[in-house]
């Protein structure tokens, strides 16, 4: 009997923890639902999405100038691009203009000359009285013809070649520095890399020669454009030169190539200004 009272006094003790602790938990959800309602009455709620309304539509405003400011950035861009393009257009229009008032007087002495033959052929008899008249105008257009400029010769640079590598000398290359090229390949770059410094440097040898059209002249000022203080008395080549050769045209043979004539003080690179990269040969030198 004592077992079954003190066992019956423990289930109503649990059985009262119990509903306190159910009582506590409504009590809680209660007063948290009770303080939402005041939030809402007190005009929190409204103020919160109305930020968060208001936060939603500064963001797209935001993306949308991102995607403006994208289109004027590629759009500056075009523009950069039809400038030089103008520009470089417009430095050919000079040289051709310079180049046309050089021909210019030759070409009046030739007009006249041809009026002359048309007023022969038509009116003989004014022609011989005016016979005089035309010796001294012969004699004063013949002396404002335009006499050829002297050629100015360079001091010739010697043309050096780059020396073909023995077997020997290939297998000592480390293979990152190789990459796929092989032995035969890479002196086949090597006699194409000779055989354009020889024509490039064959050509500026002779010195710029003011009588001549206006693309050689215009090739010889470009190649003069191009060299330093650092340059002086090497032979080089740029990108320009060497990416149409067939060894030279892809971006990773090009990189094994130079990388190996570097490593072999071969050649040295010299840079500036800008993107310009130089390549000159510096073996036995």
């Amino acid at each position: 009997n004592n077992r079954n009272g003190i066992s019956k006094s423990s289930d109503q003790r649990n059985t009262t923890l119990r509903m306190e602790e159910i009582t506590n938990h409504l009590e809680g959800r209660l007063d948290t639902i009770e303080e939402g309602f005041k939030w809402m009455s007190s005009g929190v709620l409204e103020d919160t999405l109305a930020c968060v309304d208001s936060t939603a539509f500064i963001a797209a405003k935001i993306e949308i100038k991102s995607e403006k400011f994208e289109r004027l950035k590629f759009r500056h861009e075009d523009l950069v691009k039809e400038s030089r393009t103008w520009s470089e257009k417009f430095h050919v229009l000079r040289n051709l203009q310079k180049e046309l008032i050089t021909l210019l007087p030759q070409a009046m002495i030739k007009s006249k000359d041809t009026l002359t033959s048309e007023n022969v052929a038509s009116n003989p008899l004014k022609t011989i009285n005016n016979n005089n008249e035309n010796k001294n105008i012969s004699n004063n257009t013949q002396s404002h013809q335009p006499s050829k400029l002297p050629l100015k010769k360079n001091k010739n640079l010697t043309i050096p070649s780059l020396i073909q590598f023995k077997l020997p000398e290939f297998d000592s290359i480390p293979a990152y520095m190789k990459g796929r090229l092989n032995y035969n390949s890479l002196n086949q770059a090597l006699e194409e890399f000779n055989s354009v410094l020889k024509t490039k440097y064959t050509f500026f040898n002779q010195g710029f020669n003011p009588n001549a059209n206006f693309k050689t002249k215009t090739k010889y000022q470009e190649m003069k454009k191009l060299e330093t203080k650092e340059t002086k008395g090497l032979c080089f080549l740029v990108m320009d030169d060497i990416k149409a050769l067939p060894s030279f045209k892809t971006d990773s043979s090009r990189k094994s190539i130079f990388s190996i004539l570097r490593h072999f003080h071969k050649i040295k690179e010299i840079r500036g200004p800008g993107s310009i990269v130089r390549y000159a040969v510096i073996e036995g030198i």
